[in-house]
């Protein structure tokens, strides 16, 4: 019995340090995604401040669709609440959800668990890059 109750101590300690060593997730992150028929480039920054903006580009097949989000977003246990205030400067009240399955800074991967869209299309896995603050979106055509 003595033993369970060390290595539960011992497995609890490491989730504990795992959990404190995850990467913050704020910062600039580009991501490429495929949901709903339709390839997506963007660009999200999430402020220390809570709030975040993010552009998307809708790759069509002649030419392209941005549309710029902003609103505040919350992170807890794993799971990053984002609220969007507006969608090109109409005001929109999403809600979404994502849960993180991994981040080590440079790579954020995480699955979109609800709102619209997701009730929508299903699940979504996203793989963002962390990037320099001044990057932008490129072409539909010179990415992957």
């Amino acid at each position: 019995m003595r033993g369970a109750a060390v290595l539960l101590c011992a497995i609890l300690s490491v989730l504990s340090a795992a959990r404190a060593a995850e990467a913050p997730v704020t910062g600039i992150w580009y991501e490429e995604a495929v949901y709903g028929g339709s390839r997506y480039i963007s660009i999200m920054r999430l402020d220390p401040d809570g709030s975040y903006s993010a552009t998307h580009r809708k790759c069509l097949k002649q030419g392209s669709l941005d549309d710029h989000e902003t609103g505040h977003w919350q992170y807890k246990d794993g799971i990053v609440h984002i609220i969007t205030d507006t969608v090109d400067g109409v005001p929109s009240g999403a809600v979404n959800d994502y849960r993180t399955e991994s981040n080590n800074g440079h790579i954020w991967v995480y699955v979109g668990i609800a709102g619209p869209g997701f009730a929508r299309y299903g699940p979504v896995r996203f793989r963002d890059v962390h990037v320099a603050k001044d990057s932008e979106l490129p072409k539909c055509d010179l990415t992957s």
